[in-house]
């Protein structure tokens, strides 16, 4: 989880609310679009296609954060973020 809440801070409030939109229901692309084998390359894609972060999925570190991030979004109830008190940027 806290992972996420990090990436999540580190956007600005406009990309904070695309992240929630894009996360909070991941339904039809895992099922639908055939990422269900595969959600760890949906959201590192998703990452980098809309916030320009990635995970490398060669370094075993870096692979082991993706997975976690990866099951904790797809638990669900990504909107909780919202409610987390952030850092103020200056």
């Amino acid at each position: 989880m806290l992972q996420l809440i990090q990436i999540y801070n580190m956007l600005s409030k406009q990309d904070q609310k695309l992240f929630i939109a894009l996360f909070s229901d991941l339904d039809y692309e895992l099922n639908g679009m055939g990422w269900k084998d595969d959600p760890e390359t949906l959201i590192n894609d998703m990452l980098f296609n809309h916030f320009d972060i990635s995970f490398d999925v060669l370094d075993d570190l870096s692979n082991r954060q993706l997975k976690s991030l990866t099951a904790r979004i797809l638990k669900g109830n990504i909107g909780i973020l919202e409610s987390l008190p952030t850092i103020r940027r200056f």
